[in-house]
This record gives structure tokens, C-alpha cells and sequence, in this order.
């Protein structure tokens, strides 16, 4: 399982092809549910420990996983991520002028 967190920084868990929704806390664990719930009335869900290492328990889904699905919102994230890194500057580059290496930055146009 792995994290994916969301444009609006929620948390969700990728695991063999499904996303999972965090839905409730307790002390010791935590209850995912399955993202497509509403869309495709899916009722599975994973329990893991409170530290998300070890699944404690699953139940099935009545729908195929989607590893297209679970790729692109990893892609999303790696470019939101990227995006914040670079303070929404689209492209960036640097390149040393000049015998005092003074530094000049230009920006692409598109």
C-alpha cells in the first residue's frame, strides 16, 4: 500500500490496483473505504494499524482495480508537488554569464 495525497491534501491509499479513502480513526487503527463507494456502490474496505504498515483486515470489491487510475494520481501528485516546489514558475533555468558567474534566469513562454 501506498499514500497518495490529493490536490486538496487529502490522504488516500493505492493498494493492487484500488484507491481507498480514509474514513475513520481510532487508537489503533485506521478504516479505508474504496474510493469508488458512491460511483459504484462498493462496499470493500481495509483496516490497517494506526502506523498504515500492516493491513489488519480487507473485505472484496464488486468492481475490477484500475492501475491506469492509480498511476495517474500519482503522476497528479509528482506534478502538484513539483509545481509547489517551484512557486508555480512554469520552467526555470538558470545558466552562469559572464567571467563573475553572475546568475541570469529565464523563463519559457509556454
Amino acid at each position: 500500500m501506498e499514500i497518495i495525497t490529493t490536490s486538496a491534501g487529502k490522504k488516500r491509499r493505492a493498494h493492487n490496483g484500488f484507491v481507498y479513502t480514509m474514513k475513520k480513526t481510532s487508537k489503533s487503527t485506521i478504516r479505508w473505504e474504496c474510493s469508488q463507494r458512491a460511483a459504484k456502490s462498493c462496499k470493500s474496505a481495509v483496516v490497517t494499524d494506526i502506523n498504515m504498515t500492516t493491513i489488519n483486515s480487507t473485505t472484496s470489491h464488486n468492481h475490477e482495480g484500475d492501475q491506469f487510475h492509480v498511476e495517474a494520481m500519482k503522476l497528479r501528485e509528482d506534478i502538484l508537488s513539483t509545481a509547489t516546489a517551484n512557486r508555480g514558475h512554469r520552467h526555470r533555468q538558470q545558466r552562469a554569464t559572464g567571467a563573475d558567474n553572475r546568475q541570469q534566469t529565464y523563463h519559457s513562454s509556454g
